[in-house]
């Protein structure tokens, strides 16, 4: 057993999936609500509403992430992270090890030494 590391690889690299789920989301949400009433593109972005489109760099460069596609976009986020924990907790008993039906060493029903008998 690692002193720093008292979990299996697999639930490591889960719960670091799952940090980076949380931790994206928040990100997503917090950006579009700053960024819901104005951009360095366009600073009257919020007078247009959630509907105006992207015009894309070839018209004036006004492309710039709406408020209302964060909306779509952390759903889908949600819905990849949420993912990896059915997943996860039906894979995790068939990754960890058989319990030692015989073990080598420790007393016996007799009390004496199972590696006597071998």
């Amino acid at each position: 057993d690692s002193l720093f590391l008292t979990i299996g690889p697999g639930d490591f690299l889960v719960h670091h999936d799952i940090a980076l789920g949380l931790h994206t989301t928040t990100l997503i949400l917090v950006k579009g609500a700053l960024d819901a009433r104005c951009s360095k593109l366009m600073p009257d972005k919020k007078d247009f509403g959630y509907s105006f489109p992207c015009d894309g760099p070839g018209r004036g460069g006004t492309c710039d992430i709406s408020a209302w596609d964060f909306m779509f976009r952390n759903p889908t986020s949600i819905l990849s992270k949420s993912q990896t924990n059915p997943h996860h907790a039906s894979a995790q008993p068939e990754s960890q090890p058989p319990p030692n039906e015989y073990p080598t060493t420790g007393p016996t029903i007799k009390g004496e030494k199972s590696s006597q008998h071998a």
